[in-house]
């Protein structure tokens, strides 16, 4: 059964947005002078970096929480406030080698649990899919 727009909350459209914006970065071409090693398996390229700065300040931007994102670190607030984290090209290896299986991921944390989810997969040309947020402390 597909969700009514009215189940999703105001953050899940930002988020949507988000996401929708990063998957346009994320499917320009990548060349090997683009790509360095982290630490020692992993990838990192221009792209995964220029994804998670667009995404930080589109959420950041709308609705002010932190974000804790794959490239550029962050942390948790200390007082529990919700936070987003990001994962700007889930499947950097993938990418990096020119296969289009990887994908935007974007989720909002709000106590222990996530709350929203976005993921947006550019290989295919299809749009984000998110699925209506939960109060947190119910399912």
């Amino acid at each position: 059964m597909t969700p009514s727009i009215d189940e999703f909350r105001p953050e899940t459209f930002v988020a949507i947005d988000a996401v929708k914006r990063a998957l346009t970065i994320a499917r320009r071409d990548v060349s090997a002078d683009d790509i360095t090693a982290k630490g020692g398996r992993d990838l990192v390229t221009v792209t995964d970096v220029a994804v998670e700065d667009a995404v930080r300040r589109i959420v950041a931007d709308a609705l002010g929480f932190s974000v804790i994102g794959e490239e550029r670190g962050g942390e948790a607030s200390a007082d529990g406030s919700p936070y987003w984290l990001v994962d700007p090209i889930c499947g950097t290896r993938n990418f990096a080698s020119g296969i289009p299986l990887y994908c935007v991921n974007l989720a909002l944390v709000e106590g222990d649990e996530v709350t929203i989810a976005v993921v947006g997969d550019p290989s295919h040309r299809s749009r984000p899919l998110a699925r209506p947020a939960t109060t947190p402390g119910k399912r």
